[in-house]
């Protein structure tokens, strides 16, 4: 069945799983070659080049998945990424928020517009956002991570340091969380530590 367009973009997905980035996208265009305004392959498209830093390529795949499927949050989400990675806050915060408006209770939506919220010089609301996200996933590690980086910045020493080691503590191998803790103790002047 060639023109199955589900299969090409499952196909897709599993090759940019295994890391085979070229082979995916070919996968992906062969989808929208087969339909152009399939949400699912521009989304996968969008991610894929999201992936390997074409962001602008990105956002317009993310634009033409919404056109199909304006209710999708996760395009939302990838197309609140492509611009925050750009530092088009403002407008990654929207899209954020439109994803948050479609699912309410997406820890990853509240993370993200704390993230943005953070970037913008708004630390008690971002730091609001990461705690609605960790009460709605309390395994979130980079949650932690980017609670107790807030916090420290903050200069909340005890909860950052607590937050940070329920980070690695989740995730041994998350290095972002390790290097937050030793900027921590690098700013108590324990070297040791």
């Amino acid at each position: 069945a060639p023109r199955m367009i589900a299969s090409w973009v499952a196909l897709g997905q599993a090759l940019k799983a295994a890391g085979r980035n070229d082979e995916a996208e070919r996968a992906y265009i062969h989808a929208t070659s087969l339909d152009g305004m399939n949400a699912l392959a521009r989304m996968g498209l969008g991610e894929l080049m999201l992936a390997t830093g074409r962001s602008l390529d990105a956002i317009r795949e993310f634009d033409l998945a919404l056109q199909h499927e304006p209710g999708l949050a996760a395009a939302h989400m990838g197309l609140g990424n492509a611009l925050a990675s750009l530092s088009r806050n403002h407008e990654a915060l929207k899209h954020y928020e439109q994803a948050q408006a479609i699912c309410p209770r997406l820890p990853e939506a509240e993370f993200a517009v704390g993230f943005v919220l953070a970037r913008m010089g708004k630390p008690e609301e971002a730091e609001a956002r990461y705690r609605r996200a960790l009460t709605l996933r309390p395994d979130f590690a980079a949650a932690w991570v980017n609670l107790g980086s807030l916090l420290r910045e903050q200069g909340r020493e005890v909860y950052a340091e607590a937050a940070l080691l329920r980070a690695v503590e989740l995730r041994p191998d998350l290095i972002s969380g390790w290097v937050n803790l030793a900027i921590l103790e690098r700013e108590r002047r324990r070297p040791v530590e």
